[in-house]
């Protein structure tokens, strides 16, 4: 039965992803980002489980990880339908609102949050945000402090994402390390990732092979610095590392698959992914079984997980049909959102979407759109593309006065 399933949501997913390629013509599509990011941590963790001491993959998580691709994929087909007259060449697109080089104003805005950042730093102590989490969370983790560098994440992958001067690149490595001090180490790697999906889809930038290469050199090796802060600068701490670094790779796949090999309870917890500013609204207790609080995933170190990927976490939690429910909301979500990127040629709206992404391709570790940055980022970027389009309206109304 399981392999009859894992056979029938391929077969929809290629139609939808050919059919998306056929009328679309536009990359970095929802299903291509969860199918993508998905199957290639699947492939790699069944390649590599057993000499990494990872416990062996079962049929039932490759069945629940391509369910939640066949949900996007039914979302495609449907939204697919009616967007033919939105398709379009990506490399011949003029943007709207936005420049080759960044905007100085914007340059001078991430300068200043810059060096508000850096106070908050001076204040609390470098040393105790790295190594205290109550230091870590009132640096970034809340009020005034905690938007200000989720607005970094804008501004960094906004500067990143453009031809460089060195003002702008000032500013990417003051963002960046303001970033970095606070040690989520996803906010450092989302910049650098979506600088390059829009250098790639809207500057028309050509792929190289060896560049991809260094994108698993560079994530690891950021990875080895946030964690050489808190440990020591110490060789012999490497062996930690890496064994640290494969279990964040396979965390969301690696807590599935013993979720589900362990029979842990399923759908004991309904209202499981609802974002935290929802819950600011609507008091929601969502409290899981204490079996997913410590889950182990690797017999030769010991390392656990409490993550189990965007789909792992829907069916483990919500159960089947609310899962389901669940997830085919953000696939709809995140195709509106794509909906709206093919047919404009706001720069910002393009912007707003890619920050939703983030979501998608990180979905095969965890739930990101639980939290309350991907929701922010995306609604960010699209305000400001509403902005520019009033005031561009605004002055098109203005009556120039004849001599």
């Amino acid at each position: 039965m399981n392999l009859l399933l894992i056979i029938l949501f391929l077969i929809v997913v290629i139609l939808a992803l050919k059919r998306e390629k056929k009328v679309m013509g536009a990359p970095s599509s929802p299903l291509l980002l969860v199918v993508s990011s998905n199957l290639a941590i699947l492939v790699l963790y069944f390649l590599t489980a057993k000499p990494l001491g990872f416990h062996a993959l079962i049929l039932p998580t490759v069945v629940i990880l391509l369910y939640g691709c066949f949900i996007f994929s039914i979302v495609s087909l449907f939204v697919i339908s009616g967007a033919a007259r939105y398709k379009q060449s990506h490399n011949q697109v003029t943007l709207q609102y936005v420049d080759d080089y960044p905007n100085k104003g914007l340059i001078i805005i991430a300068f200043i949050t810059v060096f508000f950042m850096l106070l908050r730093m001076t204040t609390i102590g470098i040393s105790n945000i790295i190594e205290d989490e109550e230091s870590a969370e009132l640096f970034g983790a809340g009020g005034l402090s905690g938007h200000i560098l989720v607005f970094q994440v804008l501004l960094a992958t906004h500067l990143i994402g453009r031809k460089m001067t060195i003002p702008s690149l000032l500013a990417i490595c003051g963002l960046i390390f303001c970033l970095f001090i606070y040690n989520v180490k996803a906010w450092v790697i989302i910049p650098f990732l979506l600088g390059w999906f829009i250098r790639r889809d809207l500057m028309g930038m050509k792929i190289n092979p060896i560049v991809l290469l260094l994108v698993p050199v560079g994530a690891f090796a950021i990875f080895v610095v946030s964690y050489m802060m808190t440990l020591g600068w110490d060789a012999e701490n490497m062996n930690y590392i890496w064994a640290h670094f494969c279990k964040y790779l396979f965390a969301g796949v690696g807590g599935l698959n013993e979720s589900l090999s362990q029979h842990f309870p399923i759908g004991q917890s309904v209202f499981y992914g609802t974002p935290s500013f929802i819950r600011l609204f609507i008091p929601i207790n969502i409290i899981t079984p204490s079996q997913y609080d410590f889950v182990v995933i690797n017999d030769l170190n010991g390392e656990y997980t409490n993550v189990f990927s965007l789909f792992g976490g829907a069916y483990l939690f919500n159960g089947l049909f609310w899962g389901s429910m669940y997830i085919f909301i953000i696939a709809v979500i995140s195709y509106l959102l794509y909906k709206k990127r093919l047919k404009t040629r706001n720069y910002w709206f393009y912007l707003s979407y890619y920050f939703w992404s983030a979501g998608l391709i990180l979905s095969f570790f965890g739930n990101y759109y639980t939290l309350l940055n991907v929701w922010e980022l995306t609604a960010e970027a699209f305000l400001i593309g509403i902005w520019y389009r009033h005031r561009e309206k605004k002055r098109s109304f203005q009556v120039v006065p004849s001599n």
